[in-house]
């Protein structure tokens, strides 16, 4: 075919030296079947055709696997971008959007029965869908080109990725048997719309004391400032839309359902806390969450309900697409189509929730994910709602004592050398964000290398990481000051004025947890990040009136649980030995000095022993987090030669804790994945000896979720014990917790959390093997506390 269209100027990729501009569809005008790739690469422009190069001949063999094969004569080709750009940057929806006009007009005038979509371009520009795994090796009718779209890989993905080519060579062999097929529906789910209170008395008996699938549709993501629009409710054969017109008006009754009513649902936290905040409900039962059931099963990976259908219910697979493309169901128009969506994520629960069941059993971490990690969700879903009771005054106390540092920072970063030489060189005052100037007084004036070059520019690219690299290999001045100040606004912007607007009118603030977000099986805290307070904003949080915050934390229990993961009985001593302290009962051991003469010269304030002290406690948590000799030297002031035997000399004293640990490294090397005593499971992509990170973070992971698995036990049975208290749980961090205790509670409330923080580990053999120990502070805010215990 020969049709040839005028220069393009439409993007970027106009400008190259080798003529590639809006080239023509390669192949007979009359084929049947069109291939479509992403953009000419250097091979194929200088021999100005596509597919010539070291993917064009993966492309020639994937060809001939077709029955009868495909001959390159036969067959048309082209890339969803017609011009060359040098060094093959990844097109931009903007710019494939662009060419489109270019493939549609092709279509249309070949009329092919099929368009091979190779590669997640060529997937985008054809139908808009994002995810070529999602879609790979599916039919696909496409609005966009009014023709089927047939989804593989790009052939130069097996080349970086052999994973991938019996999958390719499963497609192309399938091609042909595409062309003759119909394209693929996504499979939905029936639903009764329930619009009166007369519809919904007529189902409401259905939905009691039984087991619901559980959905809501709002008309945004704050559950303090949004609506609900439908209020989705599932049984075994029945699923139901209820329009929020009438939420209000059956309010009793749907709080009689989630009371009596097993519950399960996708994600549960976001819907559980619009539905108290705009209806009072809290749901009492709790049964499923699929969203925590693939993390358990699968660790941190694409957890979502799209992600979910495409592995457990491939059948229903694109029935989200619509409000994918319309950028979250909060944005959907079409409220039929946004009914449809609503009652088919309910309809995929139950089938997800069966697989993944299955395979928890399999793994053996059905047990954590039924006692711990969902009825631990659902207490960090109510200490949520409770939030957290701010001072306002204190707040903006605070704020305006960092305001003044920031501002002091900002003026010293201006005055220093390289400033006035920039501000000549532009002829004007010199701008922070200005990336003209900032990479000329960074690599032009001071010389510093360049760290990090611009896909789109060539040039360099200087970002946060960078001049954080500048400040602290570097030395630079300049980034060490800004460094500074970014960390003064940080906490302005994150934890005092920043958070003002966020408050409730009880100037309580609520944040996220979550407790699928995180590699290390530990929650994570969003909006504002409650898990890492600065020091000087603990006044700012305060109990209320006729209350104290009671502060609870796990001393060393990391340290402790890998005393017995790695079963060191020199760690275990120590962990056991009570009326001693415990770092100096490990440098007396490193060190070689007895205990008795260690702590009396600690105590009587000598410096030496103070240091080892130091020493040895800097290296317990570093070996734990595989700090290097490097590090260390860094972190306790001393020679490298000097680090490398301190840490020779901990594992001299704790032998076995070597030994383990290496096992452990081994067997991640070996098999890419580790498991907790829980048998929570965490997989590496990269796992060889070589993979310091991987390493590293496999030392670590058992004694960090194992850690966090014993705090959600902890988490559940004080909140049990709290339920028909006034006190309540407003605060996780880490190995620690914070109850808003009622005043006439304090007594029986303190006692029973140090009683359950000290023994929850008893029932489990192997962990009863060392003691937990409990610290216990309290007052009127978290600056101001006395210690308890």
């Amino acid at each position: 075919m020969k049709k040839k269209y005028s220069r393009c100027s439409r993007c970027r990729w106009c400008n190259n030296n080798q003529g590639i501009n809006c080239e023509e569809t390669r192949g007979p005008s009359n084929t049947e079947i069109l291939f479509m790739g992403e953009a000419f690469g250097a091979d194929e422009a200088e021999a100005g055709e596509p597919f010539v190069g070291p993917a064009g001949k993966v492309f020639d063999k994937l060809l001939a696997l077709s029955d009868p094969p495909f001959l390159r004569a036969e067959v048309g080709i082209t890339n969803s971008m017609r011009c060359y750009l040098k060094s093959n940057p990844t097109p931009t929806k903007r710019e494939m959007d662009a060419c489109l006009i270019y493939t549609y007009k092709d279509i249309q005038r070949i009329k092919p029965k099929l368009v091979v979509a190779m590669g997640a371009s060529a997937l985008y520009q054809t139908t808009g869908l994002e995810g070529i795994g999602k879609y790979r090796g599916k039919v696909l009718w496409s609005d966009k080109i009014n023709c089927k779209v047939y989804a593989t890989y790009h052939p130069a993905a097996c080349m970086y990725d052999e994973s991938r080519k019996p999958k390719m060579e499963k497609d192309f062999a399938n091609i042909r048997m595409a062309m003759e097929s119909e394209p693929f529906e996504p499979k939905h789910y029936d639903y009764i719309s329930i619009d009166t209170v007369e519809e919904f008395n007529n189902i409401y008996e259905s939905l009691l004391n039984t087991e619901i699938g559980f959905d809501l549709e709002t008309t945004g993501l704050d559950s303090m400032k949004d609506d609900i629009v439908l209020l989705q409710l599932g049984t075994r054969d029945k699923i139901y839309v209820i329009g929020g017109a009438i939420l209000n008006n059956i309010k009793s009754e749907l709080n009689t359902i989630f009371n009596t009513s097993e519950v399960i649902g996708q994600d549960f936290t976001f819907d559980v806390k619009f539905l108290h905040a705009k209806l009072g409900i809290f749901p009492k039962k709790w049964k499923y969450d699929t969203c925590l059931g693939e993390y358990v099963v699968s660790g941190i990976k694409d957890n979502d309900l799209t992600f979910l259908t495409e592995i457990y219910v491939p059948e229903s697979l694109g029935y989200d697409d619509g409000v994918i493309r319309a950028g979250g169901a909060h944005k959907l128009k079409d409220g039929l189509q946004l009914r449809q969506y609503a009652a088919d994520d309910v309809g995929v629960l139950r089938p997800i929730r069966k697989a993944q069941y299955k395979k928890m059993s399999e793994q053996g971490s059905l047990w954590l994910y039924e006692n711990a990690t969902l009825p631990c969700n659902k207490v960090l879903t109510r200490m949520s709602i409770k939030g957290v009771k701010y001072n306002i005054d204190k707040i903006n106390e605070i704020d305006s004592l960092y305001k003044k540092r920031a501002d002091r920072a900002l003026f010293k970063a201006m005055s220093i050398d390289g400033i006035e030489a920039c501000q000549k060189k532009f002829r004007k005052i010199f701008n922070p964000r200005s990336s003209q100037m900032l990479k000329w007084l960074l690599i032009d004036y001071y010389e510093l290398p360049v760290l990090k070059t611009s896909a789109k520019t060539q040039g360099p690219s200087i970002g946060k990481d960078e001049m954080k690299v500048y400040a602290e290999k570097y030395n630079n001045d300049y980034c060490k000051i800004m460094e500074h100040y970014r960390s003064l606004q940080n906490i302005r912007s994150n934890f005092l004025y920043g958070v003002l607007d966020k408050m409730d009118g009880n100037n309580r603030l609520h944040t996220d947890y979550s407790l699928h977000a995180t590699t290390s099986g530990r929650p994570n805290s969003t909006n504002p990040n409650l898990l890492n307070i600065p020091e000087d904003v603990y006044p700012c949080i305060e109990a209320e009136d006729g209350y104290v915050l009671l502060y609870s934390d796990l001393s060393q229990v990391e340290v402790r649980m890998s005393a017995v993961h790695y079963m060191d009985d020199a760690l275990i001593s120590i962990c056991n030995t009570e009326g001693s302290d415990f770092h100096s009962l490990v440098a007396s051991r490193i060190f070689n000095i007895s205990y008795g003469e260690f702590y009396n010269r600690y105590t009587n304030g000598d410096k030496v022993i103070d240091r080892m002290r130091r020493i040895a406690k800097t290296t317990v948590f570093g070996v734990l987090y595989q700090m290097g000799a490097e590090e260390l030297a860094h972190r306790i002031g001393v020679s490298l030669l000097e680090a490398e035997k301190f840490i020779y000399e901990y594992f001299e004293g704790f032998p076995q804790l070597r030994d383990n640990i290496e096992k452990t490294k081994r067997f991640v090397i070996e098999n890419g994945y580790l498991e907790n005593y829980f048998k929570f499971r965490r997989r590496w992509k990269y796992h060889s000896e070589d993979d310091r990170n991987t390493l590293r973070e496999a030392v670590n992971f058992p004694i960090q979720s194992l850690a966090w698995n014993l705090m959600e036990l902890i988490l559940i049975e004080v909140d049990k014990f709290l339920e028909d208290k006034r006190s309540e749980l407003i605060m996780q961090t880490y190995d620690s917790l914070v109850v808003e205790t009622y005043k006439p509670e304090l007594d029986v409330v303190s006692s029973k959390i140090n009683d359950i923080m000290s023994t929850i580990h008893l029932p489990f053999e192997r962990l009863n093997k060392v003691k937990l120990l409990n610290d216990m502070k309290v007052g009127k805010n978290l600056e101001e506390m006395e210690k308890l215990l």
